[in-house]
Order: structure tokens, then sequence, then C-alpha cells
């Protein structure tokens, strides 16, 4: 069956062709929710003088909300009734009053003296492998696990197998002189399962196949008229028609010990609902079988002589190069003896030695009176796409020496969404949730301790919690709790009392101090400060709409959901939109901006359709 361009057919007469483009409009903008902080190259690192006063104490505090506010609490877990995928969650709470848990706080404010201090990427999983969508053709081969436990990759070719209970159009007809079998009886077989085909085949779809059971029953003589094969039940898409059974090309290996882990992330990757939102059932069921019995169909391409596996021919691939390695001397503190800054504040996890943090924040208790919440349905939330690397990096490539981080991630402030009425519930449906919102302008208290930390390490804990300004009005802002995209949980913090210990003659004294000493600079890399107060000032993008990359569309008529979907956006900007090409990165495709730079919009891609 063939199909055009435009979602009609050719046997189709009365079928009315519509054309349609994508264009990017620069005269039309928005700002990306979210932007990086630069990092230096060097983990910054502070030697503490033997001789220092060491300061222990207490900060009182005050958050107080400037947008609102979504603490969600997951055991106040509830299924809508009418849409039973669709998630509400209650703001946390005890004894009736709204409350931030320290831990949330805590998170914001170590990210933001990370920041400020250039210190370690404290989250990153050293070991993490990144996978992308491909929109290379890989080729198939056959992976088989030798006497020693190793994989080796062997060529293979791929024979398709017609499937006729997947969707068709009423204008198609089944091949004729094919095997014609159902997706029910393929699942039974199961991914990787070893089936015979005839040497003699006579085309590129399988006319027939048989079980091993039914081969080894076959005599000699018959038996030499099969190859060996092994089915692969690959990933749903609209107008797919076969699935595949491969045969060995060669016996003679082209590559020896193959590393399949990735195969083993590519698989979690599709069978994560986090990551997949569209994902329905298992993918690629019975891979891990394969992988058991030592026989996995896959597929392959060589890059730069190196091997990738996918799951497909046109899948996902993951980068050699790991996310410890990419983060360079911004990896982890492991060692109690080189640690950073904020590691030396807030404490570390290692492998085998650990520190302890000598600061302690409470939970925030709201102290307003009859604070107002009502429940909205946010947008849909996603995991970081860090395989865009458009948006997070400044190369074309993970595995590209060259290839650096963009930075630490951050959301801009959306002043627009002010309260609770500016914030707008959209429609209710599996991939969102409905929370309750906390209005703005509530007021939270908490405290935070701090146990024998030098002067210097008062004022940046300061300066992080207050970004620069202690005062209520101040521009400078925090960005706390779910929903940040959309303008959410934009909050300040003010120190209004700060108590602290001190030991004479074998006895220690209470002292409030008097004033609280406003720190409005502090020691550290001047572009990364200033990139932190921009982003965390609460005016940078005024006027400006902040939002996800989006399709606009100028037709009269409704367009198809996929057409305007939110990832049109980023294929039409990655390659435009091409699939199963070669072509990379188009050479005019929009980067992220630096967070430093004059303009920080990106321009919007509009749908455009006529009929003809």
């Amino acid at each position: 069956m063939a199909y055009n361009n435009y979602g009609g057919n050719k046997y189709n007469k009365n079928f009315k062709k519509s054309s349609f483009s994508y264009k990017f409009c620069s005269d039309e903008g928005f700002v990306n929710p979210y932007n990086f902080v630069p990092v230096g190259k060097d983990k910054k690192s502070y030697v503490q003088s033997e001789n220092e006063k060491l300061h222990t104490g207490v900060l009182e505090c005050r958050l107080i909300t400037k947008t609102p506010l979504v603490i969600p609490d997951v055991m106040t877990e509830k299924v809508s009734d009418r849409i039973p995928e669709h998630k509400q969650y209650d703001f946390f709470r005890y004894d009736e009053k709204f409350v931030i848990p320290g831990s949330s706080i805590r998170g914001v404010l170590r990210s933001a003296y990370e920041t400020a201090t250039d210190s370690c990427f404290s989250t990153t999983k050293e070991e993490q492998i990144v996978t992308m969508r491909d929109e290379s053709v890989y080729k198939p081969g056959m992976l088989i696990r030798d006497k020693e436990g190793k994989w080796d990759l062997y060529k293979a070719e791929r024979q398709a197998l017609f499937v006729r209970d997947y969707k068709k159009n009423d204008y198609e007809k089944e091949p004729n002189n094919c095997k014609k079998v159902t997706i029910s009886e393929l699942k039974k077989l199961g991914f990787g399962r070893r089936l015979y085909v005839p040497k003699k085949n006579g085309g590129r779809r399988v006319k027939e196949y048989i079980t091993q059971e039914e081969y080894s029953k076959m005599p000699p003589a018959a038996q030499r008229e099969y190859k060996e094969g092994y089915l692969f039940i690959g990933e749903r898409f609209i107008k797919k028609r076969n699935e595949s059974i491969f045969t060995l090309d060669s016996n003679e290996a082209i590559k020896k010990d193959v590393n399949i882990e990735v195969l083993d992330i590519i698989y979690d990757t599709y069978n994560n609902a986090a990551i997949n939102k569209q994902k329905k059932g298992e993918f690629y069921k019975g891979y891990k079988e394969a992988r058991d019995n030592g026989y996995i169909p896959a597929w392959y391409t060589e890059e730069k002589g190196n091997i990738k596996l996918s799951l497909a021919s046109i899948g996902r691939k993951a980068y050699d190069n790991r996310m410890g390695n990419i983060v360079g001397a911004k990896r982890p503190c492991r060692n109690r003896k080189d640690m950073c800054k904020a590691c030396q504040l807030f404490g570390m996890v290692g492998n085998e030695e650990s520190a302890g943090s000598k600061v302690r924040i409470t939970d925030a208790i709201c102290v307003s009176k009859n604070p107002m919440s009502e429940y909205k349905t946010l947008g849909e939330l996603s995991t970081p796409r860090i395989s865009y690397l458009l948006f997070y990096t400044n190369g074309a490539s993970y595995d590209d020496p060259s290839c650096e981080i963009k930075g630490r991630k951050y959301y801009w402030h959306d002043m627009r969404k002010s309260d609770l009425s500016k914030i707008v519930s959209v429609n209710k449906g599996k991939m969102n949730a409905t929370y309750e919102a906390l209005d703005s302008n509530n007021v939270f208290e908490f405290r935070v301790y701090y146990d024998g930390i030098s002067k210097k390490q008062l004022d940046e804990l300061i300066w992080s919690l207050t970004l620069s300004e202690n005062k209520e009005n101040s521009e400078y802002c925090h960005k706390i709790g779910h929903g940040k995209p959309f303008g959410l949980g934009s909050v300040k913090i003010v120190i209004d009392k700060q108590i602290e210990r001190n030991i004479m003659k074998g006895q220690y004294a209470l002292d409030e101090c008097a004033d609280i000493e406003e720190v409005k600079t502090i020691d550290g890399d001047k572009d990364i400060i200033e990139s932190l107060l921009k982003i965390a000032n609460i005016n940078s993008m005024k006027g400006l709409d902040v939002r996800y990359p989006y399709v606009d569309y100028n037709s009269a008529d409704e367009p198809k959901a996929n057409d305007i979907a939110a990832h049109r956006w980023f294929s039409q900007n990655k390659n435009g939109g091409k699939i199963g090409s070669n072509s990379g990165y188009r050479n005019d495709a929009k980067r992220l901006p630096n967070i430093n730079d004059e303009d920080n919009t990106l321009p919007v891609l509009k749908y455009i359709k006529t009929d003809r």
C-alpha cells in the first residue's frame, strides 16, 4: 500500500489532498522555562585555618510565596472515577497546617550554594549512560553469547513477517504468497524465539516458518532446506505492517566481546513510564528471556569505528561516555580529604567514607491566617531530556571530547502566574495530575541550624538563603515544589533573627545578633553568580511568554493532535523532522540561548496547512 505524505492514499478518488509545512517564525517568540547557570572546569574547595573562629547557631527564617505553591503529599493520592489513570494529590500538611518539608528547602538551599560556590554535581549518577532517539537507519544483527559468556555480533538478514491484525487502511489488501500471522501468535512464541525459515524463501516476506520442536522432528535431508532465525517483535507505530525474523548472514563475527549493557538500558528506558509517556504494555517483551538464552536479535551501526546497538532500525542509541566523564572535575565528591565547598558544609556520601552535614533545616510551617488553596490540573510534566543536545550541551555528541554541558538547570520565574486566579486548569488525562495549590502571599516559618562553620561559610550560607537581599520585596527569589515550568513555586526567603552559641570560660550563652548582616557579595566566579541572580530575578522575563516549545497553526480546520504536538518543535529544529536519515542537525538549528544573552527567546513553530 502506498501512502502519500498527507495521510491519504492513492486509491481513494474522493480524497482531497492537503499540503502542509512547518516554519519557524522569528517574529513570534517564547522563552523556554529553564536555562543553565554555567560552571567552571575545576572543583572549588575550601581549606579551613586551624585558628579560625567557628560559628554555631540558628537562623530563624520566613518563606513568602510569590506565586502559588504545590508541595504534593504522595500519601494522599486519589484516582479519578471518570479517568482511572488520572491522579490527585493534597498539599503536604500535618495538624491541619500546610507544611513544606525541611528536605525540600534543603534541596533548594544546597543547589543554590553548590552553584554560587562552583561545587560538585552532588546528585550526578556517575555510571549513568545517556540514550537518545537516533534517526539513522541501523542494520539487522545477531548477538550470540559464546562459551566464555562474552557476546559476539554477527551480520543478519531481516525477513518481514506480515501481521494481519495490525491497523490497515480500508483500501489495502493483504499481500499474497506470504505467511500471515497475528500479533498474539507471535507474542506466544516470544521475542528472540528460535525459528526456521526455508533457505529458498524467494522474497522479502517470510513465506513459511517452523518452530524448533517441529524442526527437530524432521529428517536431516529436510532440515538442510531450512536456516536458523530468531523472532524480533518491535514497537508499534501507526503504519506498521510487519514483524521480523533475523537469520544469520555469516558465521564470522564482525565484532567480538560486545558490551550489551546499553541494550539493557535502552530496554529499561522504553519500559519506564516516567520517560516513555506513550507506554502501553511492555516494549520488546521477551528481551530478558532472549538475553538469558544467549541469542538476541538487535540492530547495529558503526560510528567512528565503534559499534552502536539499538532495539529498532530507527530507535534509541546509547552514548559510550558516562555522566561521570561528561561532568569531569564536577563529579560527586567521594573522599573526605578532597571535598568541594558544598560537601564540606552539607555533607557527602562516598563509597567507603562519608561526611556529616553541618547544617540542619526544620520543616516550614504556614503561619498565615485562613490560607487559600484550590485544586488545579497542571499540564504534562516530563523527566529531563538530557539527550536533546541542542538544549543541554554546546556540542553535537556526548562522545565528543570537546562536548560540554551547559551548566546547572534552573527555572525562570513567571510572574504572570502571581495568584491562583492566573493558574488555569487543563483537561484531565492519564499523563497529567491534579494538585492542591496554595495561593501566593502566604508565609511559612522555619529554622536553619549550623554547627562549627567558619565566617566565610556562614556568609555563603546566608547569601544562598537570601540571594544577596534580605528583604521581603526583593526581586531575587527561589523556586520550590512542583510545577516550576508553569510558573509555580516562586518564593522569597528572609532571615528574621540570628542566634549564636558562644562559649566563654567553659560556659556557653545564646546571643541574639542585634542586626542581621546582609551579605551582598561572596567570593566566586563573577559570571556564575551574575547568571544565578539573573535567573533568580522575578522580573528577568517580565512581559515575555515563558513556556515549553510549542507549535502554532493558522488553519481554520483543527489539525490532528500529533501534527501540533510539542515533539514536532524539537524534531523540526533538529533535522527538519526527517526520519530514517543521517542528516544530523540542520544548519540553522536553534540552540537554547545562553542565560546571559540579551535575547533569550526562541521562535514559534508554525504549522501551515492549505487544501489543494
